[in-house]
Parts: structure tokens; C-alpha cells; sequence
């Protein structure tokens, strides 16, 4: 397990999911320190661990084709995720942006 953080969230994710999901979504690792001196590191109050119920909410929407969610289930998949959706025009355009970050 890795802790990462986007700047406003630190997630504890496996090493594989930081790898090939959030690394492309702009995380980064958090780098801690060892040894008997090691200060507690500053953690925001928002936490979220793979077993938390917005990973599990994400994980239940994968499992629905991407062409096949509402406009609900897109903002708040993007959500979720961290995904900004500015820029985007319409619902087509914002489901092709969480294509490329669940491909890459």
C-alpha cells in the first residue's frame, strides 16, 4: 500500500491502482521517512482508503458500460475520482475525458 495525495486528498491505494490510474490523474506519492526520529506527517482530514465507500461507489459504476450512465452518474464519477470536468461542453465529451483516465 502507497499513500498519494492530489493536493487537497491523500488517498492509501496499492501500488498497481497508483501505478496505472491515479499517477495519470496528476497524484503523487507522499514520501514518508523512516527511523526513530520520524515526525508524524501532516494528513488532511479527508482520508480515504481502498475499502472506503466512495472507492466502492466507483467500483460499482465501473461495472455499468461508460456509454450507458447518466449525466448524474458521470459528474458524480468524476467526482469521486478527483476528475475535473472543465472544459468539457456536454456529457459526450466529459465521458470521453473519464475514458482516457480509466485507460491510462
Amino acid at each position: 500500500m502507497v499513500t498519494i495525495t492530489n493536493g487537497s486528498k491523500v488517498l492509501v491505494v496499492t501500488r498497481g491502482a497508483f501505478d496505472n490510474m491515479y499517477k495519470c490523474q496528476g497524484y503523487t506519492e507522499v514520501k514518508q521517512e523512516t527511523g526513530a526520529t520520524q515526525l508524524a506527517p501532516e494528513v488532511p482530514a479527508e482520508v480515504v482508503t481502498e475499502d472506503s465507500d466512495e472507492v466502492k461507489e466507483a467500483k460499482a459504476m465501473e461495472e455499468k458500460p461508460l456509454s450507458q450512465w447518466t449525466k448524474a452518474e458521470v459528474k458524480r464519477y468524476a467526482e469521486l475520482k478527483g476528475i475535473s470536468l472543465a472544459g468539457t461542453k456536454n456529457v459526450a465529451e466529459a465521458k470521453a475525458l473519464i475514458q482516457s483516465t480509466m485507460e491510462g
